[in-house]
């Protein structure tokens, strides 16, 4: 934003702007200093304009390398994204294949439980072997 101040004159109240777009460097000194002698219609001298980046980031335009660099970050971003799903995805398909077979479970728990556990019956499908698993690991 640029600093103005207002003035009373013969025409009413005006608005002067006190800074230029460009101050370097940027100090209160500086400031007071435009302050005292704004720089409101005259020419802005040279150190006192910005260049086409400076320009670029006050105006909000993008120049065509940040359009290039802005570009090369979405692509990256939007892999990661990807990539991130994927693994999600790969670490759920994980989870639902039963880590233990029926034999360890009989063997860590024992025939009764590991029947209890699956409401009576050998587990004889993978759900259900997976289902006991969680069940005589604490789950629900």
């Amino acid at each position: 934003k640029r600093l103005s101040k207002v003035t009373v004159t013969e025409r009413g109240i005006i608005p002067v702007n006190v800074l230029p777009r460009k101050v370097n460097p940027c100090t209160w000194d500086r400031i007071l200093g435009y302050w005292n002698d704004p720089i409101d219609e005259r020419v802005p001298a040279e150190d006192e304009v910005p260049n086409e980046f400076e320009f670029s980031i006050l105006d909000g335009v993008l120049t065509a390398d940040q359009k290039d660099a802005l570009h090369i970050n979405r692509v990256e971003a939007d892999t990661k994204i990807q990539d991130e799903k994927e693994a999600r995805k790969a670490q759920l398909t994980a989870k639902l294949q039963p880590a233990l077979g029926l034999s360890d479970l009989l063997a860590a728990f024992g025939d009764e439980e590991v029947i209890r556990a699956n409401g009576g019956a050998i587990p004889a499908t993978e759900e259900e072997i997976a289902k006991t698993t969680a069940l005589l690991f604490g789950g629900v």
